[in-house]
């Protein structure tokens, strides 16, 4: 644990991303959720977000005004999105989410293991002028010795129970140049609008902290499926993983979590509307009613610690 006030920010000015710096340290320092390193699969996932903030320039009591956010996989933020006007300090978010475990290997394991099912009705997943996105985290669990074994891993997504033909995505875990190797992968799922297929897009994350965009994405889209709008004949997905490797690399575990949004491109930023319920718009009394409750939906995520606020200084762009 690293107290938080041996912390700085950092926020490159051009790239808009923020590090994070501990007193006495040189390097940069990699902050991890709390579940990050934990080397058994999970049926919990936990993630980081910051949100950077300003202090209105009034006389009297400081008051804290939100300004930008955005999602925290490695030692470097997303870049930061928002209205960005005033920005002295930042707060490091930890929200959880739900996540399935799930076996890449051809192991004796209970089907629970082997597909996962995500329900987007149950989560009010929704589209804007039939454009939809989402987020999946595939966070390997496993020791260092054990996860270095591993080469390969295809994301087969079945939008249908029964589907003979999934999406498949496979992407090779190539190591790092200083030796460091893949513990997470980030795979985000596009619709522009109804009439064009899915796009696929993923960034590795390095045991260093680095973060990388996959530029040999090998995807097979072999219909127009996924990410539509939901009802009956498309409730959700079902997700499997194969995982290739070393002779003796045994068992590739992993647990995996969604986050969706609507518009064509998912937006690593942290957004709020994973947190609550969609309003019902009409009388408080009628809301509560059970017929008002049967129309809520679950929430994506929820909040488990907020920081005190970090100072901000402006580096130099790298």
């Amino acid at each position: 644990m690293i107290p938080i006030r041996e912390l700085l920010a950092r926020l490159d000015p051009k790239t808009a991303m923020l590090s994070f710096d501990r007193s006495g340290f040189a390097e940069r320092t990699w902050l991890c959720a709390s579940t990050f390193a934990n080397s058994l699969p999970l049926h919990v996932q936990r993630h980081l977000a910051v949100l950077t903030t300003g202090y209105l320039k009034e006389p009297g009591r400081p008051v804290e005004q939100y300004s930008r956010s955005a999602l925290l996989a490695g030692k470097l933020s997303a870049a930061l999105t928002g209205a960005g006007e005033e920005e002295d300090c930042v707060r490091i978010i930890e929200f959880e989410t739900p996540a399935a475990i799930l076996c890449g290997s051809e192991a004796s394991v209970p089907e629970t293991y082997r597909r996962a099912y995500f329900d987007l009705i149950s989560t009010g997943f929704a589209t804007r002028a039939d454009a939809a996105s989402a987020r999946l985290f595939l966070r390997f669990a496993g020791p260092p010795a054990h996860l270095q074994k591993f080469s390969r891993l295809t994301v087969r997504l079945r939008f249908s129970e029964n589907s003979t033909d999934p999406h498949e995505v496979a992407i090779d875990l190539k190591k790092h140049p200083d030796g460091s190797f893949v513990t997470a992968l980030e795979l985000f799922i596009e619709r522009a609008t109804a009439a064009k297929p899915l796009a696929y897009r993923a960034n590795l994350l390095f045991s260093n902290g680095e973060t990388v965009p996959v530029t040999s994405l090998f995807a097979t889209i072999p219909n127009m499926l996924g990410l539509l709008a939901t009802g009956n004949d498309n409730p959700g997905f079902f997700l499997d993983i194969e995982a290739n490797g070393d002779k003796d690399a045994g068992e590739f575990w992993a647990d995996v979590s969604l986050l969706h949004s609507p518009g064509p491109a998912f937006i690593p930023h942290f957004d709020f509307n994973w947190l609550f319920s969609k309003a019902g718009g009409g009388e408080p009394a009628l809301d509560v009613t059970p017929a008002g409750l049967n129309q809520m939906v679950e929430v994506q995520a929820r909040i488990v610690s907020v920081s005190p606020p970090i100072p901000i200084s402006p580096t130099k762009s790298q």
